[in-house]
């Protein structure tokens, strides 16, 4: 930046960015880190696991994962002055392979926790049910869309 025609040091750090954690399956997932900043955003440092990735818009697809799996994902926006944001830390979990484990039963038994798809839609179950439809659940159903 500059005024009169004189740099001025940005010393402001970035936001805290926000994380979304999207299209999960048993071996991928998308990573959207969001942050602002006085300036503006350079790019982001997004880790999973053991892998890192520099992203300028902060969207990242991973892909090697393992089935089953917890992940730890952490997300550090950098601004052209390298200002560091601090670190966002979220955490999700890759499905398991097996379609019958996945795929939504009208007449199976879920509970806390328990994942599903249906039409190709991730959801999570937030208190025992069975034969609610994922997609028709709403805001106070018993599913939350992943």
């Amino acid at each position: 930046m500059l005024f009169n025609n004189q740099p001025i040091e940005d010393t402001e750090k970035p936001t805290l960015p926000t994380i979304s954690i999207s299209n999960v399956t048993a071996s991928t997932a998308t990573i959207q880190g969001k942050s602002t900043d006085n300036v503006r955003i350079d790019h982001y440092e997004i880790k999973i696991g053991t892998q890192s990735f520099k992203s300028t818009s902060g969207l990242q697809d991973v892909t090697g994962l393992s089935k089953k799996t917890e992940y730890n994902v952490e997300v550090v926006a950098v601004d052209p002055s390298g200002n560091r944001s601090d670190t966002a830390r979220a955490t999700f979990m890759t499905l398991d392979t097996s379609a019958e484990n996945n795929t939504w039963q009208k007449d199976k038994v879920y509970v806390q926790g328990d994942r599903v798809t249906f039409n190709g839609v991730n959801y999570e179950a937030k208190w025992w049910n069975t034969g609610q439809q994922p997609d028709q659940s709403g805001e106070f159903g018993p599913w939350k869309k992943l």
